[in-house]
């Protein structure tokens, strides 16, 4: 029966051969037109195998279970179930199934020298000396483009190149996407890169466009120029230079790097990366260390540790739950110390005003001191300092009893002497208890200012804040 068929559509092939000759084509001839068995071959020059059929077109080759070429010339394929549509010089070869060229030049569908594995269910739409290899991947067009995604498990290809010129999916990229642009390049599973140039996406990284831009691992580099956001589950918005750590983040600007769970809002040449959970909103050559430290704009401001410098010029903060809140060329060295200056002679701290917090919880009528983290660390004043100091005490006993006091004096360190100018003025503002009762002196010891209290046999707590205006020379 089905010979029958094909004894049928040869006779009318060749009558319409006949017809064409009658009416104005003399030299077209039955020779252009084949059917045999299965195949059906139109045109001249093809090299047509098995049950292959070429449509037409010029020097073309189908050999392959129900391959087809559709026309134009020079075409080749050798892959069972699959099509060329059209162009010129396209080729599928090697070793799989189910592949489809549209159109376009010198493309070709491959296995990539791989012995693996076997070019399945590819398509590229057009284009010019693109590259397609492995499972499911797909070319839309472009020239150059070279999509290899895919292990050698074929189905763990589906890697797209939309278009473009030289973009490039690698052998890991598998399941990668890349839309345009030009030299491209996805290293990893599910990379994706939008558009730009010679942009970098890693595992489930992610570039929108721009140049010369690395999405690591779980990254997004949204856009902008050389942004790195080299380490696991970072983000760059956009800026030129920007680095990201892991779950770091940089909105924009220039030259910024954040540190690992840190974040840097924008400017110039700020920097987080020795930090941890830092925090920069923006300005300029600004730097935390340590961790949880946060600027918040200016310029050359520091921090190391958990300390708060909101704006200004050359601030510096180095001490634990320190701040600064702006200003210029403060230095604020001590546990919760907060520092304001509006410049220095020098050197940062050498003229500015500083408040601090003292505490510590009595249980006995002995003589106890008060610490600025409530157990251990001193008020210390450097070598070649003077302070004018006010102190306000506070007091409350677990029983209901309440003290306030005030200090005010002069203190100074000459060379690692530390002792108090002139006399300490003390007033008693208000006592429950007659037996309670503070001090303020100089510990030439510590070089410290010491605040001293004496309490009873109940809980007391002793708050002590301290305002000075410090100078150094």
């Amino acid at each position: 029966m089905h010979n029958h068929i094909n004894h049928k559509i040869q006779l009318a092939l060749k009558l319409a051969v006949g017809i064409l000759a009658v009416i104005g084509l003399p030299n077209l001839s039955a020779a252009i037109i084949d059917v045999t068995g299965d195949r059906l071959k139109i045109g001249s020059g093809h090299t047509l195998f098995g049950n292959a059929t070429i449509a037409g077109g010029d020097s073309n080759t189908a050999d392959g279970q129900s391959a087809a070429v559709g026309g134009g010339s020079w075409n080749l394929v050798e892959t069972d179930y699959s099509v060329i549509s059209g162009g010129a010089a396209n080729s599928i070869f090697d070793t799989g199934a189910w592949n489809i060229i549209g159109a376009g030049r010198a493309n070709r569908i491959w296995n990539n020298n791989d012995f693996w594995s076997s070019a399945l269910g590819g398509v590229i739409a057009g284009g010019h000396s693109n590259s397609l290899s492995r499972g499911y991947n797909v070319i839309g067009g472009g020239i150059c483009n070279t999509n290899d995604g895919g292990l050698t498990n074929h189905l763990r290809g589906a890697a797209t190149i939309g278009g473009g010129a030289e973009n490039l999916i690698l052998r890991d990229g598998y399941l990668g996407t890349i839309g345009g642009g030009r030299q491209n390049i996805v290293t990893n599973a599910g990379g994706t890169i939008a558009g730009g140039g010679t942009n970098v996406a890693r595992e489930w990284g992610f570039v929108g466009g721009g140049t010369a831009n690395l999405a690591g691992n779980y990254a997004v580099v949204s856009g902008g120029y050389s942004n790195r956001a080299t380490y696991s589950y970072s983000s760059i918005g956009g800026g030129t230079f920007n680095n990201a750590s892991s779950w770091s983040s940089v909105a924009g600007g220039y030259s910024n790097s954040a540190g690992y769970l840190g974040f840097i809002g924008g400017g110039f040449r700020n920097d987080s990366s020795y930090g941890n959970s830092d925090a920069i909103a923006g300005g300029q050559g600004n730097i935390t260390e340590g961790g949880a430290a946060f600027i918040g704009a200016g310029f050359n401001n520091y921090v190391y540790g958990v300390g708060v410098i909101g704006g200004g010029y050359g601030n510096q903060v180095v001490a634990p739950y320190a701040a600064v809140l702006g200003g210029a060329q403060a230095y604020a060295d001590k546990h919760g110390q907060q520092a304001h200056a509006g410049g220095a002679f020098g050197i940062a701290g050498d003229a500015q005003a500083s408040s601090y917090i003292l505490r510590y919880a009595s249980t006995n009528a002995s003589t106890n001191a008060l610490f600025l983290d409530g157990s251990a660390t001193r008020l210390t004043i450097a070598s070649g300092s003077t302070w004018t100091f006010e102190i306000l005490i506070s007091a409350r006993s677990n029983t209901g009893n309440s003290a306030g006091y005030k200090f005010t004096g002069v203190i100074e360190n000459v060379a690692g002497n530390t002792a108090i100018v002139g006399l300490v003025t003390k007033t008693v503002i208000a006592e429950d208890v007659g037996s309670w009762d503070t001090d303020v002196a100089a510990d030439n010891g510590n070089d410290a200012l010491a605040v001293t209290v004496n309490g009873d046999t109940s809980t007391v707590r002793w708050v002590a804040s301290v305002r000075t205006s410090e100078v150094q020379q």
